[in-house]
């Protein structure tokens, strides 16, 4: 509905968060008789939107690799990146890293966020944020891009492949790379949430 249209600002798909739209329609619904179900709806949708994904990716990555991805990388730790901030509150980083413990509690996760401080991402978030964008990419084999940071939009994602492990999967959760993804190389795959491949309409 957004594509290439010059007179609407729908957002990409994407998790929201943050400290005030998590809360807020459960404010109002506590607050009226009449219950806003579609906004309850949008929320209860949203806080599943971590489950599903990774569970879809874990499937998808085993299917190319009869493997489960052991090296996860989550880039964008905020609860978003545009406009840029360094609020954790509320971010659905915290609820990816739960899901993905629940499926492989032996992986090895590892974060990155050019505007979140370190110590904070490792009280709140409970792993290890890499300040070097190549080193936290080296041998990875699942990749999240949880918010739309410029950093990550800005991205070439044929230098990534040239870092992470054959077989990498790319899990985008805002499109910022669906028109570019094709160009990608056999080793490297991609999926933002909504595509096609992806199954989420």
């Amino acid at each position: 509905a957004n594509h290439n249209y010059p007179r609407s600002s729908i957002a990409k798909p994407g998790p929201v968060g943050g400290p005030c739209l998590e809360k807020d329609p459960y404010i109002l619904s506590s607050s009226i008789d009449i219950k806003p179900k579609l906004s309850l709806m949008g929320r209860e949708n949203n806080e599943s939107l971590m489950s599903y994904s990774v569970d879809y990716a874990f499937k998808y990555y085993l299917n190319i690799n009869n493997t489960l991805p052991s090296k996860i990388v989550i880039l964008g730790l905020a609860f978003k990146g545009n406009p840029e901030t360094s609020d954790l509150r509320g971010t659905l980083a915290k609820s990816l890293v739960d899901n993905i413990i629940s499926i492989n509690s032996n992986a090895s996760i590892f974060g990155h966020d050019p505007s979140v401080n370190k110590e904070e991402s490792k009280a709140y978030l409970g792993i290890e944020q890499v300040e070097s964008f190549d080193l936290v990419l080296q041998d990875a084999d699942l990749i999240f891009i949880q918010n739309n940071h410029f950093y990550y939009s800005s991205l070439n994602l044929q230098s990534i492949a040239n870092k992470v492990n054959f077989g990498c999967l790319i899990y985008d959760f805002w499109a910022l790379h669906s028109d570019f993804s094709i160009s990608l190389p056999n080793s490297v795959n991609y999926i933002s949430l909504g595509s096609s491949c992806d199954g989420a309409r």
